[in-house]
């Protein structure tokens, strides 16, 4: 069958998959989070930002050791060190003609690197999300002479996912790499209903083999970007919300495709008035069991001034003990 028919009979109802509905349970409340430290992206790459000076920052993922951080307004993907240390990002430059990605996942099992294409139209006119696996994002420390020797990453292929979407701008949010059976999947993240696409490679593109439900009483406003982490319990699954300044953790069942606890409902914290000031975060990834990284975008015109303290930002918090 061929992909573009699959995804037809899928809208449909017709064609059989995997899909689980969320706990039924309530969501704790699992208080506030806690930063340890944040840097903009422009004082993260210092000297080594190719003469930018605006990144909107719409995803991070781990990788060899450092951050991958991608851009929606540019093709480039920013290497940075843990510690945020200004100075100490380099910047990945794509020559090639290449657009901008929402969010970016990487196999642990491989080294493969994918970024996700919120939506483009294909051959039948309909808008659809593409992955773009990404290759030669290295990058050299040993700068000779204190030479910046700019790094090229590149494009191994593009793939269209078999999901269609109402418009382009009401795709794919979120990606996430997650491995059962030896077989990467990715997780996509749908940014208007909160659904997990769980997405297998096959001959054609990026196949639908199932899909998750969050809770039904997460009440967030939006969805922007999701992780996941192994450990001895299992998988563990972070989902940020940028309208409700929010982050959700709970846990995948190991054995199929299904939230299995309504987990915690954290809040991002706020300025000494109250006010909501991460409200651009836009991806998020484990750094270990007990802290993430999120990335920030740049507000919209209108949106209050106080999200600008905060924007085009790598942040680290740590998640409270409450968590589960």
């Amino acid at each position: 069958m061929r992909i573009r028919d699959l995804g037809r009979r899928l809208r449909m109802g017709v064609a059989r998959m995997d899909v689980v509905s969320g706990p039924a349970s309530t969501v704790r409340d699992g208080g506030t989070l806690r930063l340890l430290r944040q840097e903009t992206v422009v004082g993260l790459l210092g000297p080594h930002a190719g003469g930018l000076n605006r990144f909107e920052a719409s995803g991070v993922t781990l990788a060899a050791g450092r951050l991958l951080v991608i851009f929606d307004n540019l093709p480039h993907i920013a290497s940075l060190d843990l510690d945020l240390t200004p100075g100490g990002g380099r910047l990945v430059v794509r020559p090639d003609r290449a657009v901008g990605y929402e969010d970016v996942a990487h196999d642990a099992g491989t080294g493969r690197v994918f970024a996700v294409i919120e939506a483009a139209r294909d051959s039948d006119g309909e808008w659809r999300p593409q992955i773009d696996e990404l290759a030669g994002l290295d990058v050299d420390l040993d700068r000779p002479d204190g030479v910046d020797v700019p790094a090229y990453g590149r494009l191994v292929r593009r793939s269209w996912v078999d999901v269609i979407v109402r418009r382009r701008n009401k795709g794919i949010e979120g990606l996430t790499c997650v491995r059962r059976h030896g077989a990467p999947h990715l997780l996509a993240l749908e940014e208007d209903t909160g659904r997990i696409v769980v997405l297998r490679e096959g001959v054609d593109g990026w196949d639908v083999v199932g899909r998750l439900e969050l809770p039904p009483d997460l009440h967030v406003e939006d969805y922007a970007g999701l992780s996941v982490q192994a450990d001895a319990q299992g998988d563990r699954i972070a989902v940020v919300s940028q309208q409700s300044s929010t982050l959700w953790v709970g846990r995948l069942d190991p054995d199929s495709w299904r939230v299995c606890d309504a987990g915690h409902r954290h809040r991002f914290p706020t300025d000494s008035r109250g006010r909501v000031v991460y409200g651009t975060v836009e991806g998020v990834c484990w750094l270990d069991e007990s802290t993430v990284v999120a990335v920030s975008d740049i507000p919209k015109k209108g949106e209050p001034d106080e999200l600008f303290a905060t924007a085009a930002s790598v942040h680290v918090f740590e998640l409270p003990a409450t968590a589960g």
